[in-house]
């Protein structure tokens, strides 16, 4: 199996409603740039059906992948679990309740592709409250 090029990481904590869609936005933007590529998310201890989503879509696609964390730690830890278990050489972080679009990452990859070792963005507006 090929080595992906690019590893796009999303800590989850009870996101059954995000799984699906948010893994859909990235697989097609992701496929778009016809560069090898893995989609891992970090299961942070949900309690709801995040989980048995996420194993659903790992037998179906061999480009994605999860880590299931036994306690809920928080989103920089996930965050950091999930990328110690990437392959790519670019890793590319996403929030798991689809407020990054995941239609920016060939920008982002762009603006690496410049010479910098590091890109950020920022959202403008959040749905939803803190």
């Amino acid at each position: 199996m090929e080595l992906p090029e690019i590893s796009v990481v999303a800590p989850m904590h009870n996101e059954e409603g995000s799984v699906q869609p948010l893994y859909e936005s990235i697989r097609d933007t992701m496929e778009d740039l016809h560069q090898p590529y893995e989609i891992l998310f970090v299961n942070d201890a949900s309690t709801d059906h995040t989980l048995s989503m996420m194993k659903r879509i790992q037998s179906c696609d061999p480009q994605f992948h999860f880590v299931d964390l036994e306690s809920n730690v928080g989103e920089n830890w996930a965050l950091l679990a999930g990328i110690s278990k990437t392959r790519g050489e670019i890793i590319v972080t996403i929030d798991g309740d689809c407020q990054n679009d995941p239609a920016y990452i060939p920008a982002l990859l762009d603006e690496l592709s410049k010479g910098y070792r590091v890109v950020s963005s920022w959202r403008k507006a959040r749905t939803g409250s803190f």
